[in-house]
């Protein structure tokens, strides 16, 4: 094949590990789906005292033989060149003594401050030292984790209002919004000269939605366009504030089963060169294949790698991606952002090809960046050929069901950012690791 592995379309290399054992995602799911240490804790509760529930899955080994540590750690902010975490505190824990098949508890102490830290983990190793698994637990909320993101300012936002568009500026930034379709039909970065090609959203996807009314309003020192729609979605609401950013509020409403859920917008594939965010990762992730995905600052340079098709390259950079708090995209015309306060924002990244080559499968939402609250479930690959019915796989591969309003906040910056700790962000030590 000219020196390409010949993969003979999907009867060949699709499967935990590449031709050349190339890490897949899978093979990280399943290091925590079968990780002898087992926890079930997704969130640290309110009041979290250090105790955590353990089950031992060893057969025949006490957990008292194990190695547990601990960190405190910060998250590295969009502007620093690194990814990853810088590890504040750590220490280690007094390995309990838990039976083969028997739960117990491990009691981490903390400090008490602990709650001034981004995240905990939790690391355990085998009696030969040999890592087993980590968990990552968030300790601040995403309105936390972006306080220093999301600055106040007290710069002019103006308004300004056409036949056919509405058009908000503030430091430096400007958004065109058409009148008609309540499209993002323009954005520019004045003061650095650019323009960027992310527009045409937010579309819905699912469904048609139409504006039957449009209006501009001030909220404070802010400037505010209003769209209304007919049909699923039920209204979009573009906030501009004095720093540069804005703020799209969108709600809607369906009812019934479905395996996407939430808006789209356009950008030209050929135009990234790839992606930093806070979220789970490096990985993509379905709906029933979250596992392996750990929070943390993770950064992904463009590759179009559809697996079981050479050339293979790992991550992929396409698909959907949890849990956001923040993503960088960093373009051939220049960088912009986009960031949610509230939990489990999911951001889909182009056209990518599940199980055929000939189109996606599953199916994709429309555009090419969404923002959803919902993403698809993964099928086997010949089940997947027969049917779509993933369900019949079990529970997490059913689709979602949806039947109660749905009502997000994502915040853009069009432009390169600057964090309010940037100067002593770039003096932090290089990261570091638990063991």
């Amino acid at each position: 094949m000219n020196n390409i592995i010949d993969t003979n379309g999907l009867n060949a290399n699709d499967g935990i590990v590449g031709p050349h054992r190339e890490k897949e995602g899978s093979f990280f799911a399943l290091k925590e789906i079968f990780s002898p240490i087992k926890i079930d804790m997704k969130e640290l509760p309110a009041e979290f005292n250090g105790n955590i529930l353990l089950e031992n899955r060893f057969h025949f080994t006490n957990t008292s033989v194990c190695e547990f540590k601990w960190a405190l750690v910060n998250f590295r902010n969009p502007d620093e060149p690194l990814a990853g975490y810088s590890v504040e505190k750590k220490g280690s824990a007094i390995a309990p003594s838990i039976a083969p098949h028997a739960k117990g508890n491990i009691r981490l102490k903390l400090p008490a401050d602990y709650q001034r830290y981004d995240a905990l983990i939790m690391a355990v190793a085998n009696d030969h030292h040999e890592e087993i698994y980590r968990w990552t637990w968030r300790i601040k909320t995403n309105d936390q984790l972006l306080s220093n993101i999301l600055v106040n300012s007290d710069s002019l936002v103006t308004s300004n209002e056409t036949d056919s568009t509405y058009s908000l500026h503030a430091s430096g930034i400007m958004l065109v919004l058409n009148k008609k379709d309540g499209m993002l039909q323009q954005t520019k970065n004045i003061s650095r000269g650019y323009n960027l090609s992310f527009n045409h959203g937010p579309v819905f996807t699912q469904g048609t939605s139409e504006v039957t009314n449009a209006a501009a309003s001030k909220e404070g020192k802010e400037r505010v366009v209003t769209f209304n729609y007919s049909g699923a979605l039920k209204y979009a609401k573009w906030k501009m504030f004095g720093n540069g950013w804005v703020a799209l509020e969108y709600e809607y409403q369906l009812n019934g089963r479905y395996p996407f859920a939430g808006i789209s917008f356009n950008y030209p594939e050929n135009f990234i060169l790839g992606t930093k965010w806070l979220g789970k990762g490096p990985y993509r992730q379905w709906k029933n294949r979250t596992q392996g995905t750990p929070l943390n600052v993770w950064q992904n340079l463009y590759n179009n790698t559809q697996t079981g098709y050479s050339p293979v390259v790992y991550p992929e950079f396409k698909g959907y991606y949890g849990d956001i708090t923040w993503m960088e995209f960093n373009t051939t015309e220049g960088k912009f952002y986009a960031a949610s306060k509230d939990k489990g924002l999911n951001i889909r990244l182009f056209d990518f090809y599940g199980l055929t080559g000939d189109k996606p499968f599953p199916a994709l939402p429309v555009g090419n960046i969404s923002f959803l609250d919902y993403i698809p479930p993964i099928g086997t690959k010949l089940a997947m050929n027969i049917s779509s019915n993933t369900a019949l796989l079990g529970p997490q591969s059913e689709l979602s069901i949806i039947n109660s309003p749905v009502k997000r906040t994502v915040f853009f910056y069009f432009g390169s950012l600057k964090t309010v700790n940037s100067k002593e962000a770039y003096s932090r030590p290089s990261v570091d690791d638990v063991f």
